[in-house]
């Protein structure tokens, strides 16, 4: 699937989980936290551009190549530092530990647009399914 259409799904399935959980808690109810979880849902997949690099080198950039995902088999790794389970687990710590604070629900917000970022991949990259732990990614040398 190429990486533009896989975006525009990321994005709309966040808008959809931030609708329904917003009729039930009241600080998404606030625009400023739609943002911000649609920066995580979305910017999460930055690390792409830099697995790009990696294993492209940095003196060239060639956009439809980017945008087909075709240098991870070519690569046979896949890096995407940022993608990873665990985060999702601390930063939902951390919103706990702010609890009755702002800043709990603006944790809760990046998390929920993580997870419905990591959700998504998993069910349609057609990887294994413990693929997105940045951990096991580490042990397995980040192979495919």
């Amino acid at each position: 699937m190429p990486l533009w259409i896989h975006e525009i799904l990321h994005f709309s399935i966040f808008a959809v989980l931030y609708g329904f959980t917003g009729l039930f808690y009241k600080p998404f109810k606030d625009v400023r936290h739609f943002l911000i979880g649609f920066m995580s849902a979305v910017l999460i997949d930055l690390d792409h551009l830099l697995d790009y690099f990696l294993f492209n080198g940095f003196s060239r950039f060639n956009l439809f190549e980017f945008l087909s995902c075709d240098f991870y088999n070519k690569a046979g790794k896949a890096f995407i530092l940022f993608h990873g389970w665990e985060y999702l687990a601390i930063i939902l710590v951390v919103a706990i530990l702010l609890k009755k604070t702002k800043w709990s629900s603006v944790a809760f917000a990046f998390a929920l647009g993580m997870c419905a970022h990591l959700l998504f991949d998993t069910y349609v990259n057609g990887l294994p399914d413990y693929f997105y732990f940045i951990s096991l990614r580490i042990l397995n040398g980040f192979t495919l």
